[in-house]
């Protein structure tokens, strides 16, 4: 673990308990402090109290889905320029092009890669601050 990382935090926005625990156990063996949340408006609410470094978000969530989510974040000064890896099981062009001029690093499908190797890029992301495909 690098000083540098254990100063990143990273916030999981996603509906999926089991997703979310894997994603925190794993990021915090690297040292990132890792904030969950089960829904679109807990994720919101919890960017706007933590500012994390980097959020992954997925679409289709409870109460506010994720394309509403990083629409209030581009909206806000404060939180635009978060960076912000989409991570959903759709592969749907309508959710594609929602998203698309909303300044996301990335559109992955979960069933598309393991959950290690977006662990690893997020990890590489925060100590690089740029991003690359795996």
């Amino acid at each position: 673990m690098t000083e540098q990382l254990s100063k990143k935090v990273v916030l999981a926005i996603e509906d999926e308990r089991p997703l979310l625990q894997i994603y925190k156990i794993m990021l915090e063996k690297y040292g990132i402090h890792t904030f969950i949340a089960e829904d679109g408006e807990q994720g919101l609410d919890l960017v706007k109290k933590e500012s994390p470094d980097f959020v992954i978000l997925d679409i289709r969530m409870p109460k506010m889905d994720g394309i509403e989510v990083l629409r209030q974040m581009r909206a806000d000064p404060k939180y635009k320029d978060i960076p912000v890896l989409i991570l959903t099981n759709y592969n749907l062009e309508e959710y594609r092009s929602a998203v698309r001029g909303l300044n996301v690093l990335d559109f992955l499908v979960k069933s598309d890669i393991e959950i290690k190797n977006v662990v690893k890029a997020v990890k590489e992301f925060l100590e690089k601050n740029q991003w690359s495909r795996f």
